[in-house]
């Protein structure tokens, strides 16, 4: 009976250790990851934006290069979004080392129906950032006709106009001129 109770103790300890060990090693390697993806998003442009938007949707950001004048799917970073009521970081990176000359942030869903609520923008290059706040979205972000914008409560809600959806905000000249300034 005590060698049942010695050799019950004696595989106890070495399971409750290499449980330790496999808790020790996934703590290192998610450390490492963080510390990747942290240069990662400092080595080229990102659009870092919080946001609630309310329905299922896509969500793209094009970008115009020098001497581009006209948007392609080739100069987009395209983000499936789940609906939710609650404000969620959406990250937009541009694989290559590109500075833009213009933004075009597309959304919208199946339904033709999408609300969004902005909170903030953070955009990043090379270790400089421009913050945009609620409050300065609009004067950074101009809406199309298929975008009801509401200033007072920073909601962006898209409208179908005589059968055609295509809302999308284009970025503004001040904005344009910040990111050469300030990136």
């Amino acid at each position: 009976m005590n060698k049942f109770y010695i050799y019950l103790f004696i595989a106890l300890s070495f399971s409750s250790c290499k449980e330790d060990k496999s808790k020790t090693d996934k703590t290192v390697i998610d450390s490492v990851d963080a510390e990747t993806n942290e240069n990662e998003e400092t080595d080229f442009f990102a659009l870092t934006m919080d946001a609630a938007v309310k329905k299922d949707g896509d969500l793209t950001l094009f970008y115009l290069e020098e001497g581009q004048n006209k948007i392609t799917r080739k100069n987009s970073v395209n983000i499936p979004v789940i609906g939710n009521e609650n404000f969620q970081t959406l990250t937009f990176r541009i694989d290559k080392d590109i500075l833009p000359t213009r933004l075009i942030f597309k959304f919208g869903n199946a339904e033709k129906s999408q609300t969004i609520i902005f909170n903030e923008i953070l955009i990043t290059y090379n270790d400089n950032e421009i913050l945009i706040t609620k409050e300065d979205f609009f004067w950074n972000f101009n809406p199309n006709k298929f975008v009801n914008y509401d200033r007072a409560s920073f909601t962006a809600i898209t409208v179908e106009k005589d059968g055609v959806f295509d809302p999308f905000f284009v970025s503004r000249e001040i904005l344009v001129d910040k990111m050469h300034l300030e990136l």
